[in-house]
C-alpha cells in the first residue's frame, strides 16, 4: 500500500497457502488512524474504506439535504391527492 492522501492500496500477490489478510490489516489502519484507504485497480479507483466517523458526517449531510428538499416541496403549490399517489405506485 502506498502512502498517498488519502491512502491508497494496491493488491499484493500471494503466495500458494498464503492467508490474504490485507483486509483486516486496513480495516485496523483505518479504525486507528481515522483516514480513508482508496483501493485501486490500476489507476482507477474501485472501493474505499472510511472512519465510521466520516460515515456519520455522510448520513447527517444526506439528512439535512433531505429535510431541505421536503421542506421545498411542502411549499410547492398543487400537490398531489394521495389516491393519485398510491394509484400510480400500484398500491
Amino acid at each position: 500500500m502506498s502512502q498517498t492522501s488519502p491512502k491508497t492500496a494496491t493488491p499484493k500477490k500471494r503466495g500458494r497457502g498464503e492467508k490474504p489478510n490485507a483486509l483486516a490489516e486496513s480495516l485496523a489502519w483505518v479504525a486507528r488512524k481515522r483516514e480513508m484507504i482508496v483501493f485501486r485497480k490500476g489507476s482507477r479507483p474501485v472501493a474505499a474504506l472510511i472512519p465510521i466517523r466520516d460515515v456519520e458526517i455522510i448520513e447527517r449531510l444526506e439528512q439535512e439535504v433531505d429535510r431541505r428538499e421536503a421542506r421545498k416541496a411542502l411549499k410547492e403549490r398543487g400537490r398531489v391527492p394521495w389516491e393519485k399517489v398510491k394509484k400510480d405506485l400500484g398500491l
